[in-house]
């Protein structure tokens, strides 16, 4: 909702990849969601994590991918981790504004854990 601009930090940027290294060097932690296979963990093949069970680092810039054509590889490498979000069945998915709203709240759950 346009109530929580007033809550959240957000960028509006030109070049994503360009805004993505800056986070780096700035000490983000950058996770993808949605379609972000190469490079997932820094290595080929490590996988994607499950947010509701592994920790979450923060500072942290989400990336969430296009519905149909997830997170162009470009993107795609710059992150350091890939979130999964696990459904009950192979066929169930989510809309990006579904995902999005359940990764922010893992975040926000770790946050206020202790």
């Amino acid at each position: 909702a346009a109530g929580a601009l007033e809550k959240l930090p957000v960028a509006k940027v030109t070049n994503l990849a360009r805004a993505l290294d800056e986070a780096d060097a700035a000490g983000y932690t950058i996770y993808a969601a949605g379609g972000a296979a190469p490079g997932t963990d820094g290595k080929p093949g490590s996988g994607p994590r499950n947010p509701f069970t592994e920790p979450l680092r923060t500072p942290a810039v989400l990336v969430l991918g296009n519905e149909d054509s997830g997170i162009r590889p470009n993107v795609a490498k710059r992150c350091h981790f890939t979130l999964s979000i696990p459904m009950a069945r192979d066929f169930d998915s989510l809309n990006v504004a579904q995902a999005g709203a359940i990764l922010v709240g893992c975040f926000a759950a770790r946050r206020h854990k202790g």
